[in-house]
């Protein structure tokens, strides 16, 4: 017999919600979380007392029934779907009025594999901390590595770095080395609300004579109501060109029809002048021309944002007014050139080029580019994030916020063969702390403190690598969860839709206090575990009950050869229930084996219970002083400190199995 979905979506979405909001959590802090949730998030729309459409629920294949209508259900594992069982060993337990959770669960590999480790998450409602690590054999032809990057994000500062050194074997035909002897690239780059430069280089050895000859250097200069290019060339002319360039004069035209015709479109105009001027035959009879000239642009300005803003009007997927688009134009007219500069020179075995770019006073056409934005849009979702952009690009000028960017590479070949690679980049800022008081002061959520570190480097025969990352932002889980129902919000409706929906405002009135989980992988069996706690756990109660006809007071299951499940439900029935009333139970099926009130003796008869303080160890939280006891007066819900809540069992072998596979990859599954 096949598990159902029914049964297995509630212990699934609660150890899926808890991966969800560990990951999700970590991505909206990186993000810095620029959007913050609606004050409809927390009091979601959908509302969770409200049950939703129910399926048929799996029969139990027992049920002891307690004089006072309490029950408990109990499911015994059955074969997977291939008809094999399974070879997964662990218990699963939850507790309602206790407020626990854990999964612990063993199973075999299907192949063995050679990458092993491990890796861990802790998630609490203001702070998410993970750790991890894996080997994995080392490729033959990788002779070495060498990674290490880290990031981090304070009140104060925000900054990040990166190296890497790898060598490698590459003995094929077409292989770098046989192409390319070395190669080099450096560079910044500066980013302010209304100033943007970016400066660099890049150069390449080859193998081979490239059997060229090519300068070539432009600058590009803004002066009042003009702009200056002056430019020097140098390079072989094709003979099918050759009498474009074969005097001053014909070469003069020839810049004048490239480039002046430019200016002619825009309704300006193009003063060309040629300072230096050479056209020369070479030893192998090619010819070369070497010229230096200078053009000057002038009144091109309007007419280009003219250009713009037709563009932006007359686009068929862009509806907007006449004066919005104008000012996009304007703003384009506005943008100062200040400087750029690019050069690169080619001749033997060696390439080299370069670049300088300076631009400023581009905040107009920032302002004009969001209102456009705004205004092209329809959806509420992108005009808030517009909105949030908005106050960010204010809080950058406010605040003299920098951002700046730098980098190196190289490209080697130490032996035959072999290819080095090394890089390293830098992101630093200036003025940080003070931009994130102008993001508070305009209502910006700042994102919290932020680290991350992870390597990898080979040692021996093995690749060997680790990571840590923790996120400390005040409100963390409330707002994932307020944005995870956003987005269910603006997502398509349905049951499965409301049901996820219905779950998250149940997780939202929980008062979640901890939540941990771990994954091991060895080379044949994978391992893993997961607990939480809650101060408010019966806020589940109302999602669960549609599947049990009651309150769920616990839950335990057990995994392995007499694996079973025990599901304690409070008020399933009235006092002293009939048979015929116990039949009529959703969960119970002509199979099931009814034990009725009185043919069975409670304190006789004990059921497994959920190891609490397995749970509290595992989460490194202690024991409440004192408890709440509200139970269904059988060992499974003993003073209900016992079990797991409102899920069937069979939904605990599913949702083990399914978390497994998830994460884990398949399981291994096996005759006995």
């Amino acid at each position: 017999m096949e598990l159902p979905d029914k049964l297995r979506s509630s212990t699934a979405l609660l150890v899926a919600l808890l991966i969800v909001c560990s990951s999700a959590a970590s991505v909206t802090a990186l993000a810095g979380a620029t959007t913050a949730p609606s004050s409809g998030a927390a009091a979601a729309s959908v509302d969770a007392t409200t049950p939703a459409d129910n399926e048929t629920v799996e029969s139990a294949d027992e049920i002891f029934v307690h004089e006072n209508g309490d029950a408990v259900l109990v499911y015994e594992q059955n074969d997977s779907m291939d008809g094999t069982a399974s070879t997964a060993t662990g218990h699963l337990g939850l507790n309602v009025t206790e407020g626990l959770m854990h999964v612990l669960v063993r199973d075999d590999l299907e192949e063995e594999t050679n990458v092993t480790g491990g890796a861990q998450v802790v998630l609490t409602p203001s702070s998410l901390a993970g750790n991890g690590s894996f080997q994995a054999p080392r490729p033959e032809n990788l002779e070495s590595l060498d990674v290490d990057v880290s990031a981090k994000r304070t009140e104060s500062d925000a900054s990040a770095r990166a190296n890497f050194d790898m060598t490698y074997v590459d003995d094929s035909e077409y292989s770098m080395t046989s192409t390319v002897e070395s190669a080099s690239t450096d560079g910044e780059m500066s980013v302010a609300a209304n100033e943007f430069s970016t400066s660099g280089s890049a150069n390449v050895q080859y193998a081979e004579d490239l059997g060229m000859v090519q300068h070539r250097e432009y600058t590009l200069e803004e002066g009042t109501n003009q702009y200056r290019l002056q430019a020097s060339e140098e390079y072989y002319v094709s003979s099918y060109f050759a009498s474009q360039w074969d005097s001053e004069e014909n070469a003069t035209e020839t810049i004048e029809q490239q480039y002046a015709s430019i200016a002619t479109a825009l309704g300006g105009s193009a003063d060309v002048r040629v300072s230096s001027y050479s056209f020369t035959e070479a030893d192998d009879g090619r010819m070369l021309l070497d010229i230096e000239y200078q053009i000057v642009y002038s009144n091109i300005d309007d007419a280009l944002g003219q250009q713009v803003a037709q563009s932006i009007t007359n686009a068929e997927d862009v509806e907007v007014s006449t004066e919005t688009a104008e000012a996009v134009g304007d703003a384009v007219a506005e943008l100062n050139v200040d400087r750029v500069h690019a050069k690169l020179d080619a001749e033997g075995k060696s390439m080299q080029a370069s670049w300088d770019v300076q631009l400023s006073e581009y905040e107009p056409l920032v302002d004009a580019g969001l209102d456009l934005a705004e205004e092209a849009s329809d959806d509420e979702n992108v005009t808030e994030q517009i909105e949030t952009a908005r106050k960010q690009y204010e809080a950058m000028k406010a605040s003299d916020f920098v951002q700046t960017y730098s980098w190196d590479g190289s490209l080697s070949s130490p032996s035959e063969d072999a290819v080095r690679v090394q890089g390293s980049f830098q992101f630093n800022t200036q003025n940080y702390e003070a931009y994130l008081s102008e993001l508070e002061k305009r209502d910006v959520p700042t994102g919290g403190s932020v680290s991350f570190s992870a390597t990898a480097q080979t040692e021996g025969e093995e690749i060997v690598a680790e990571m840590e990352y923790s996120v400390e932002q005040e409100n963390l889980v409330d707002q994932t969860l307020g944005n995870f129902m956003e987005s269910a919000d603006s997502a398509s409706t349905g049951s499965n839709t409301d049901n996820v929906q219905r779950f998250v405002e149940a997780f939202q009135r929980s008062e979640f206090e901890k939540a941990k989980m771990n994954v091991n992988v060895g080379s044949d069996e994978v391992t893993f575990q997961a607990g939480a706690s809650f101060e408010n756990m019966t806020s589940f109660r109302s999602v669960m009950q549609d599947e049990f006809g009651g309150d769920i007071a616990s839950m335990n299951a057990n995994l392995g050869e007499d694996s079973k499940a025990y599901v304690a439900v409070e008020g399933a029935f009235g006092e002293n229930a009939s048979e015929s009333d116990v039949r009529a139970h959703e969960a119970v099926g002509e199979d099931t084996e009814v034990h009725l009130p009185g043919d069975w003796d409670p304190a006789s008869q004990s059921f497994p219970k959920m190891d609490q303080e397995e749970a509290r160890d595992y989460l490194g939280i202690e024991e409440p002083e004192t408890t709440t006891t509200a139970g269904t007066g059988t060992d499974a819900g003993e003073s209900g400190s016992s079990g797991l809540p409102g899920f069937g069992a069979s939904a605990a072998f599913a949702a083990v199995a399914a978390v497994s596979a998830l994460l884990l990859g398949r399981l291994r599954r096996r005759d006995e």
